[in-house]
């Protein structure tokens, strides 16, 4: 660093030339200090502006090709868009013509890091036999960086002028809700920051809670506004509520050292605490053999047969005698088995139970399939209080518009399934008790009402 700033005080605005450079045509660095002080070191989390010069001894016959970007293995490299600028030195007695290109330099790391020179540039000067020249690379540029003062323990380094953590939660806190094992809640983190660097900054992740199981999701970054130079980033997830009890959803923070106020500030979100009870629904009778909460459960079958063993054996004839009498009337037993399962599989209660699950697993499709199977079981009279729900109403219409609407790009690929299934199940808790018979039975037609109103004709002799 030291023998960079002495190159750079010999020559006006810290140029460093390459003493290689043929004389036709040369290329050098320049380091760009306008707006900060020359001997002030690099700090991490602010961006280096460099020059890349390219001078002829006469004018230039066609533009000069510029990288757009330079190699480096610490630090990301972006050219600063516009047209090269054009500029005029003497040098060695001479008048030269220079183009230069300005780059961005954003520092990974802490450190000396080395800015390799371009491959050889081709450069067709004026005033020749318009064959092409190619400049000698300067040797390679190598500047200092290191962590600010105070920001030392920032791991990762996370700098900007404005940082906020925002967060939402699906559903929304309600002190009045109750939650029940297999219930989901969402969370949706969004970072919106001005960093500098072009990397994305950390989110912060989430982390598992005992009792629940944590499903991620991806979501691309996003622009904040369109005119602004603040972006977006969003960390979803969904916590699945798996034990009884009371579980601490924990809190969020992210520490990042301010640009402007040149200081470490954190960022913090709150958590949340949900009581959850045991479910008040039986087992679902669709689910597969092992996936219920007593799966994990060991299985003792292998213990050794004892010296009692000889109480087993009445159990084992009483067994063998109905298994006998059992397949001499099988038809008849078989006949009796199916009549109550037909009723089972075509109940409400089945039907609502397949409309839980493909709503809680997020199946747009399957949901709406279920939906339409459970409002089939219900008298006319609930169907119209279902319809007439105003949650269930607009849960509904967003399934609608999630299978059948546009494609517009900003709709949200991820169906919130779980919005749905809490409707139908406040919804159906409203309903009453007993069956309105008056509201389930047909209107009748007015002819008909007409001719029984009317007295019947006499009759003739």
């Amino acid at each position: 660093m030291t023998a960079l700033l002495a190159a750079a005080a010999a020559v006006p605005g810290r140029i460093l030339a390459s003493d290689r450079a043929a004389p036709e045509a040369r290329l050098r660095w320049a380091v760009d200090t306008a707006g900060r002080d020359d001997e002030a070191a690099f700090e991490l989390g602010e961006p280096i502006t460099i020059r890349l010069e390219v001078w002829v001894s006469t004018w230039f016959q066609a533009p000069v090709d510029f990288p757009a970007t330079l190699a480096t293995e610490s630090a990301i490299v972006e050219e600063i868009g516009g047209s090269p600028e054009a500029r005029f030195d003497d040098i060695d007695g001479r008048r030269w013509t220079g183009l230069i290109r300005h780059y961005r330099v954003h520092p990974l790391h802490p450190g000396e890091f080395v800015l390799a020179p371009p491959a050889a540039l081709a450069v067709l000067p004026g005033r020749g036999d318009g064959r092409p020249l190619r400049a000698s690379p300067p040797a390679p540029l190598r500047l200092a960086v290191h962590v600010p003062k105070g920001a030392e323990g920032l791991k990762p380094f996370v700098a900007a002028r404005a940082l906020a953590l925002q967060q939402q939660w699906v559903p929304t806190p309600d002190p009045d809700q109750g939650w029940e094992v297999g219930d989901m809640l969402l969370r949706r983190i969004t970072l919106v920051t001005d960093a500098p660097s072009p990397l994305p900054p950390t989110v912060p992740a989430l982390a598992s809670v005992e009792g629940t199981e944590l499903q991620r999701h991806s979501t691309p970054a996003r622009t904040a506004e369109a005119d602004s130079a603040q972006t977006a980033h969003e960390h979803v997830a969904t916590y699945v509520l798996k034990a009884p009890g009371t579980l601490h959803l924990p809190a969020v923070e992210l520490a990042w050292w301010d640009l402007e106020q040149r200081r470490v500030r954190i960022s913090q979100l709150p958590g949340r605490t949900v009581t959850v009870s045991a479910a008040s629904m039986p087992a679902d009778p669709f689910a597969e053999p092992g996936s219920g909460l007593g799966a994990d459960a060991a299985d003792h079958s292998h213990r050794a047969v004892t010296a009692q063993a000889w109480r087993w054996i009445p159990a084992g004839a009483l067994t063998l005698a109905l298994g006998t009498w059992a397949w001499r009337h099988r038809s008849a037993l078989a006949a009796a088995i199916r009549r109550p399962l037909q009723r089972v599989h075509a109940s409400e209660t089945t039907a609502r139970w397949r409309l839980r699950r493909t709503c809680l697993q997020n199946q747009p499709a399957q949901a709406a399939a279920a939906l339409r199977a459970w409002l089939q079981t219900l008298d006319p009279a609930s169907r119209r209080r279902i319809h007439a729900d105003t949650a269930c109403a607009e849960a509904m219409e967003a399934l609608v518009r999630h299978l059948h609407g546009p494609q517009a790009p900003q709709r949200p690929a991820h169906w919130n399934g779980a919005a749905l299934w809490h409707a139908v199940q406040r919804a159906r808790a409203a309903l009453p008790k007993t069956r309105d018979l008056d509201a389930t039975l047909p209107e009748l037609n007015p002819r008909m009402q007409g001719d029984a109103e009317r007295p019947p004709p006499a009759s003739r002799r």
